[in-house]
Formats: C-alpha cells, structure tokens, sequence
C-alpha cells in the first residue's frame, strides 16, 4: 500500500534488522484494535530480539 512500511507479519521486523514497525504505520489508517493487537505482538518480537533470541528469517524483500 502507498505511504505503509513493509513488514513480515511473523515477525514484525521490516527490511532492516532491528527495526520493527506496527499499527498504522504497516496497515494504513485502521481499527484501534488492529494497532493494540500489532502493539502486542511487535513487543514480544523486539523482546526476542533484546535477549538475543532467534527470530525467523525475515519475508521482507
């Protein structure tokens, strides 16, 4: 979509390793329900990321 960052879904991460994007950002103007979902999973991915733990290879081009 125009103006939107491109994400993977699984993991929140955009292109650039350790930078995460989620809400509206990623889906455009939406829900608030869809940005305190992406709130939610977003953090668990940047908690991983902190502590070192694997996150699955990146689907972002």
């Amino acid at each position: 979509k125009w103006g939107t960052v491109k994400i993977d879904f699984d993991t929140m991460e955009t292109n650039l390793k350790g930078v995460f994007a989620a809400g509206d950002i990623v889906r455009g103007a939406s829900l608030v329900v869809w940005a305190i979902k992406d709130g939610r999973d977003v953090a668990k991915s940047i908690k991983n990321y902190l502590e070192n733990k694997n996150l699955k290879q990146s689907k972002v081009a």
